[in-house]
């Protein structure tokens, strides 16, 4: 509950401050925001994988950290080279694993049972939620897509379909609206449905984010839209859960995983802040939101990997 209203409230916070056009708000203000929520709790929630590694197989500490290790770092090369020579599949590949992972990360807790339509229910409502989450700041801000994707390497059909949204607003609205009102329904399943998932509070709370973001996708831009889901809903939540799925007190817990986590942070936010602050990218045409973005994708799916197993063991589960 308290960390709900802390995310209800930098969200409200940040959809003011875009709307209202304070005069300290312009460019320059969100890719600062964007940038300093990325390098911080962005990257220190996935800087902990090779320790929840070890929580998930059971591996005593100190055993087998140079093998996993290898083998994750290979797995962000492959992302690399993808991205590299062929980066429409990556990006295909990361806007439907990030979905399904924005969507499991926000309901993982939730009962579902192990019968194959229950199986069923729960990657639906996943892919609901997180398709929501995922593309509605993207549609309501085409033009602002395009020039990120494009300077990516997305594939000539996505120009097309942004070409097409620019010219027709109410296609916008139409998406848009689809996305929101499959949200909704899930969130009205779980809550109504014979073997009700969710509490009343939960439900409430859940519908209260809904609206409350929808309003912030479609009254900032894409960065602030992309950076409060990404920053304040999905990192920090999935930060706490990593830390209750460790062993031990509250404290200890905590301590655990920052010592573990801190190093690899310093090293990768390190790399990035160097990039980005220096002009290293323009020579290859990039810009400093095209790192930022550019760096999410190659970090993912190593990450989502490890989350999706750690979801799938329920380690310490946390009762809603």
């Amino acid at each position: 509950m308290r960390l709900w209203f802390i995310q209800i409230t930098i969200t409200a916070l940040l959809g003011f401050l875009a709307h209202h056009a304070v005069p300290v708000w312009n460019d320059s203000t969100e890719q600062f925001v964007l940038l300093f929520g990325f390098l911080s709790v962005g990257l220190f929630h996935g800087s902990a994988d090779l320790l929840l590694i070890r929580k998930i197989r059971n591996i005593p500490s100190g055993k087998g950290a140079y093998g996993w290790g290898t083998l994750y770092l290979m797995v962000i090369l492959l992302a690399a080279a993808l991205l590299w020579k062929v980066p429409q599949i990556l990006l295909g590949l990361f806007l439907f694993g990030s979905a399904f992972h924005f969507g499991e990360s926000q309901m993982w807790k939730i009962p579902f049972g192990a019968t194959r339509p229950q199986a069923l229910a729960r990657f639906v409502c996943y892919m609901l939620w997180g398709t929501w989450s995922m593309a509605t700041p993207i549609l309501l801000h085409p033009g602002e897509s395009r020039e990120i994707l494009a300077s990516l390497g997305a594939f000539p059909f996505a120009d097309r379909f942004f070409n097409h949204l620019l010219a027709s607003p109410d296609s916008v609205l139409w998406f848009t609206n689809m996305l929101f009102s499959l949200a909704l329904m899930s969130l009205f399943y779980l809550h109504f449905r014979k073997e009700k998932a969710i509490s009343r509070g939960r439900f409430f709370r859940e519908l209260v984010s809904l609206f409350v973001l929808q309003w912030v996708f479609q009254r900032t831009s894409v960065l602030i839209s992309f950076g409060a889901y990404f920053v304040v809903w999905h990192s920090l939540s999935s930060l706490v859960d990593q830390i209750h799925c460790l062993e031990g007190e509250v404290g200890s817990r905590v301590l655990a995983y920052v010592r573990y986590a801190f190093p690899n942070w310093l090293i990768s936010a390190g790399l990035v802040s160097i990039l980005v602050l220096t002009d290293f990218s323009q020579g290859y045409g990039w810009s400093k939101l095209t790192l930022i973005f550019g760096a999410a994708i190659l970090l993912t799916p190593p990450h989502l990997l490890v989350i999706h197993s750690l979801h799938s063991k329920k380690l310490r589960p946390v009762a809603y």
